[in-house]
C-alpha cells in the first residue's frame, strides 16, 4: 500500500521507524476507503434494502450528522402495503420460534472424559444464554435478508472479565471481493465504525489527531472519527497475522495473530458463487413490490378519476352548480334537459385481481404461504388441534432447509468462537457463568471457565438439540390435558382433569408428575458425584418409586461399566442401591403372618376334640 509516497504494509510493523505509527494507521485507513469507495454500489444497495425492509431513512451516510439523523423517525412510504416487511418478518419467525442450543457430544471409551463434556455443555449452555448469543444470532439473519451477509463478533473484555457476542452492523464490514473469487475466504476482514472522538479516546487513552477525509460520498461530522479494526488470516508460513484497530493517526491496538480461525462469524442468505456477497432476501422480493406499488399507484388514480359521481348538463341548461352538494333532502331547480348522472366503466376489478395474483406469486416465489404470514389457518385445520397446526406450519420448512441448515450452522460457529476466544484470552479463567436448566425443580449452579478449560477438540463433536417454547396456546394446553387423560397420566373424570380443562396448569401437573423422578436423578447424582462433591450413597426408602429407581440406576450401571476409568466404588454403590430397592419391594409383596389362635382346653382322646378323635373300625368278617 502507497501512503505519503512510502510502500507501508499495515500488518508489519517496524521498530526503526519513528513514525511508523502514523503510517500503519494512515495506511489501513486509506486502504479500507479505496475498497469501500469502489464496492460503493453494494453498500448503496443494502441500505436501500434496508430502506425498503424498514420503511425508514438509515442515516448511515450521514456519519455524525445527528440533525440529518432525525428523517429516521418518519415513515418512507404510507401509501402501499410492504411486502418485503411480510415477507422478512415471516422468515425471521420462523427463524427464531424454534430456538436451539449448541451441544457437545463426547468421543471415546473415557467416564472422565464424559464428565468433562458433559460439564462442558451445560458451560456453554449457561453463556448461550447470559450473553445472549441467540439474540445475536437472529439479528444476524435479519441483516442477511437484507444485505445478503450478517456477521457477529465475539470479544473477551479483560478489564470486566465479560464476553460479548455482538451482531456487526452490515453496513460497517469491508471485505475486498477480489480476495473472493471462486468462493475463496476472505483474507482480510475491516469492521469500520463511526464512534465519537470523546468516547475513542477515553476507550483507549490517547489523544486523536485530525480527522482527514474518508470517503468521497460520506462526510466524517465534527466530533467523530473513524475507527477501523482489521483482522488479518496469516500466511502460508504462519507469519502476518495481525488484528489492528487503528482511529486517526494512532494505532489503537495491535495483536499478533496465529491461529486459523477469526472471532468473527458469517451467515450468508445464499450459498455463494463467487465473491463475498451474495444476492439478499430483499432482492428477491423487490420485483414483486415493484409491481405492487404501480398496481396500487394504478387502482388509486383509477378510483379517484372513475369512482367519483359526475352529472352531463346541457350546455344551455341553467344550473346553479353551487346547489349541488351532499346535503339530504336539498331542493334542486334547473330549466332545460335534465342531468344525466355520468357512468364510467372501470377496469378496477381487473386491478384488485392483479394485485392479489402478483402478492401469491411473491409468497410462492420465497417459499412462504400467505397463510403463515398473515398468522392465519386453511378452513380443515381444527384451531383446537396443536399436532395439525405444527404439521401444516412445517410444509414449508422443507422449502427451506438449505437456509435453515446453513443457520444452524452458523449458530455453531458462534459457540465454537465462544470457545475460542475464551481459550486464547490470558485472564478467561476469571470468567463464569450459571448453567439453570430453566426449571424450578433444578438448582443454578456456577461454572468457572478453568473447570472445562483443559478439553481438546478431538474428545467431543458439535450437535444442535431444540430448546422448547413454554408458552402454549389454551386450545393447545386443553389438548394436551386430554392427551395426558388417554394416556392414563390423569385419571378419567376425575377432579383434577375437569379443573384443568378450564385452565390448564401444565407446569404444576408436570412438576408433580415429575417429582418421583426427579428424586431418582437425585439418587443417580449422589452415587456419581461430580466435580465439587465426591461420590456417596444414599439408601431408597419405602417412599422412593423403586420400580423406576430400579430401571434408570440399573441402566446408569450398565453404562457406566463401558468405561474402564470408573472408580469401583461408584459401581459398588449402584449394586447396592438396587439390591436395597429391590428389598423394599419384596418387602411389600410378602403375605402378612397368620395371626395366632389363643390356647384351648384339650378334649376327647389323646388330647384331641371328639371330631378329630380316631374312629375304630370293628371287622365282623
Amino acid at each position: 500500500m502507497q501512503y505519503n509516497g512510502k510502500t507501508v504494509q499495515w500488518w508489519v510493523p517496524d521498530k526503526d521507524n519513528p513514525d511508523d505509527e502514523a503510517y500503519r494507521a494512515g495506511a489501513l485507513l486509506e486502504e479500507t476507503a479505496l475498497i469501500e469507495q469502489r464496492q460503493s454500489a453494494w453498500y448503496e444497495l443494502a441500505l436501500w434494502n434496508a430502506t425498503l425492509y424498514t420503511n425508514r431513512e438509515l442515516p448511515a451516510f450521514k456519519w455524525g450528522n445527528l440533525d440529518e439523523a432525525d428523517t429516521e423517525l418518519w415513515p418512507t412510504n404510507l401509501r402501499t402495503e410492504n411486502l418485503v416487511a411480510e415477507v422478512g418478518e415471516a422468515m425471521l419467525s420462523k427463524a427464531s420460534s424454534s430456538p436451539l442450543k449448541p451441544s457437545l457430544v463426547p468421543h471415546g471409551n473415557s467416564y472422565k472424559t464424559e464428565r468433562a463434556v458433559r460439564l462442558l455443555d451445560q458451560f456453554i449452555f449457561g453463556v448461550w444464554r447470559q450473553v445472549k448469543a441467540e439474540d445475536a444470532a437472529v439479528q444476524m439473519f435479519r441483516d442477511a435478508f437484507m444485505s445478503g451477509v450478517g456477521c457477529v463478533r465475539v470479544s473477551y473484555d479483560r478489564r470486566s472479565k465479560a464476553l460479548h457476542v455482538d451482531p456487526v452492523f452490515f453496513d460497517s464490514l469491508v471485505v475486498d471481493n477480489r480476495e473472493c473469487a471462486n468462493r475463496r475466504p476472505p483474507k482480510v476482514v475491516r469492521i469500520r465504525e463511526v464512534l465519537p472522538r470523546a468516547e475513542v479516546e477515553t476507550r483507549y487513552g490517547v489523544e486523536l489527531g485530525k480527522q482527514g477525509q474518508y470517503h468521497q460520498a460520506r462526510v466524517v461530522a465534527d466530533g467523530w472519527v473513524v475507527v477501523v479494526t482489521a483482522y488479518r488470516m496469516p500466511d502460508p508460513d504462519g507469519k502476518g497475522g495481525r488484528i489492528t484497530t487503528v482511529a486517526c493517526d494512532k494505532v489503537l491496538s495491535d495483536t499478533a495473530w496465529k491461529h486459523d480461525w477469526l472471532p468473527l462469524v458469517f451467515f450468508h442468505w445464499q450459498d455463494r458463487t463467487s465473491g463475498f456477497f451474495p444476492p439478499s432476501g430483499v432482492e428477491q422480493v423487490v420485483p414483486y413490490q415493484v409491481i405492487q406499488n404501480e398496481l396500487n399507484d394504478a387502482i388509486t388514480e383509477s378510483q379517484d378519476i372513475r369512482c367519483h359521481p359526475r352529472l352531463l348538463v346541457n350546455a344551455n341548461s341553467h344550473i346553479d352548480v353551487s346547489q349541488w352538494d351532499n346535503a339530504a333532502g336539498r331542493f334542486l331547480m334547473w330549466s332545460g334537459s335534465e342531468p344525466v348522472p355520468f357512468v364510467w366503466q372501470t377496469e378496477l376489478g381487473e386491478l384488485y385481481q392483479e394485485r392479489e395474483r402478483n402478492r401469491g406469486r411473491c409468497f410462492s416465489h420465497m417459499g412462504l404461504s400467505e397463510m403463515f404470514a398473515n398468522a392465519d389457518l386453511p378452513d380443515q385445520v381444527r384451531m383446537d388441534s396443536s399436532a395439525g397446526i405444527r404439521e401444516f406450519r412445517n410444509m414449508e420448512d422443507g422449502r427451506h432447509l438449505r437456509l435453515w441448515t446453513n443457520f444452524e450452522a452458523a449458530r455453531l460457529r458462534i459457540a465454537e468462537a465462544i470457545l475460542n476466544v475464551l481459550s486464547i484470552s490470558p485472564d478467561a479463567d476469571a470468567f463464569t457463568t450459571s448453567y439453570h436448566p430453566g426449571s424450578a425443580r433444578v438448582s443454578a449452579k456456577n461454572i468457572p471457565y478453568s473447570a472445562v478449560k483443559d478439553l481438546t477438540r478431538d474428545q467431543f463433536s458439535w450437535t444442535m438439540e431444540a430448546t422448547p417454547l413454554s408458552a402454549m396456546s389454551p386450545a393447545a394446553r386443553r389438548e394436551v390435558i386430554r392427551d395426558w387423560t388417554s394416556r392414563g397420566l390423569i385419571e378419567i373424570g376425575s377432579d383434577e382433569a375437569r379443573r384443568m380443562e378450564g385452565d390448564p396448569n401444565l407446569e404444576r401437573i408436570e412438576e408433580l408428575e415429575l417429582a418421583s423422578a426427579d428424586d431418582i436423578l437425585r439418587h443417580m447424582h449422589i452415587l456419581e458425584g461430580d466435580e465439587e462433591t465426591p461420590p456417596g450413597y444414599e439408601a431408597p426408602t419405602e417412599l422412593t418409586n423403586t420400580t423406576l429407581g430400579i430401571k434408570k440406576i440399573s441402566a446408569n450401571y450398565h453404562r457406566l461399566k463401558k468405561y474402564p476409568d470408573v472408580p469401583p466404588e461408584i459401581l459398588q454403590n449402584h449394586i447396592k442401591w438396587v439390591v436395597a430397592a429391590v428389598s423394599i419391594q419384596q418387602q411389600a409383596v410378602q403375605p402378612p403372618p397368620a395371626p395366632m389362635t389363643a390356647f384351648q382346653p384339650t378334649q376327647g382322646v389323646a388330647g384331641t376334640s371328639a371330631a378329630q378323635a380316631p374312629k375304630t373300625v370293628i371287622n365282623n368278617g
